[in-house]
């Protein structure tokens, strides 16, 4: 029977929560550009049509 230490157990846990933060942070950062880019573009047709 293996007896994992609980606190060895907090500490992983608490290394993949903060893992999964940073991974968040990056997913959010790509969104933000992409949703920037995305509005240029519009702007850029809008200001075609405008012509």
């Amino acid at each position: 029977r293996i007896n994992i230490d609980k606190s060895t157990m907090l500490r992983d846990l608490m290394e993949e929560n903060k893992s999964l933060k940073k991974q968040v942070e990056k997913l959010k950062e790509a969104r933000e550009k992409d949703n920037e880019k995305r509005q240029n573009i519009l702007d850029f047709i809008v200001e075609i049509i405008k012509v």
